[in-house]
């Protein structure tokens, strides 16, 4: 059964709901640029309610380590992702300084011109050190007749990516219709969502999330 991960949790209420249908992650954006930025304070009230089913995932991006330390420490975080442009060292150091924390690193896979897809070796790199590879396949399709675009998926890089024996979450960026195809095409470890499940720019939408859970759980 896949795994399902839900971020930009800034409430009480989404955490609750989001819990109650099921979803195994919830992340909560402690990054200074996030819109959904929540606080340390709020966060760890939040988490203390969190049943035994369910995860807090404190997610990061290019953050000071002493800082990260502080907030994963303070929220009694037993998990945490970083989504900026940390290197294998700075994560390997923050597992060595705290004590049972597993790591989330996101990998934004992209082909570059001559059809070769760098991700794949910094991916590598990061092998043994973190414990989940959060994927983002999205780019833009760009139609030049109508200088519109529209979000697709790129799954060309999947079986090189099978290859490696990890355990991999696809970020989901376009529409919960297409859940189905995401979860075919690269048979992940689990889904990760976050903004096309929103109701407001910091509110989920209840129904949105349920048939996401739904949608995952029956793959």
């Amino acid at each position: 059964m896949l795994k399902v991960k839900i971020c930009g949790i800034t409430n009480q209420k989404d955490a609750t709901d989001c819990v109650n249908l099921g979803a195994d992650f919830l992340g909560f954006h402690f990054s200074k640029n996030s819109a959904k930025k929540i606080s340390v304070k709020l966060a760890a009230d939040i988490i203390s309610k969190f049943p035994p089913f369910a995860s807090a995932v404190g997610v990061f991006a290019d953050e000071e380590k002493e800082n990260a330390v502080k907030i994963i420490k303070k929220c009694g975080l037993k998990f945490i992702q970083f989504s900026g442009a940390e290197t294998a060292d700075f994560c390997k150091e923050i597992k060595e300084g705290v004590e049972g924390v597993k790591i989330f690193k996101t990998f934004s896979v992209k082909k570059e011109a001559d059809g070769s897809y760098p991700a794949i070796e910094e991916i590598k790199s990061f092998i043994g050190i973190a414990d989940y590879f959060v994927l983002d396949l999205s780019y833009l399709e760009i139609d030049g007749q109508n200088e519109t675009g529209a979000l697709k998926n790129d799954f060309e890089i999947i079986p090189a990516i099978q290859g490696l024996g990890i355990s991999y979450f696809i970020v989901c960026r376009t529409d919960i219709g297409g859940i189905s195809e995401i979860a075919e095409k690269t048979a992940p470890f689990g889904l990760e969502a976050d903004a096309i499940l929103d109701r407001l720019p910091t509110r989920k939408e209840y129904e949105k999330v349920k048939s996401f859970i739904k949608t995952a759980r029956a793959q």
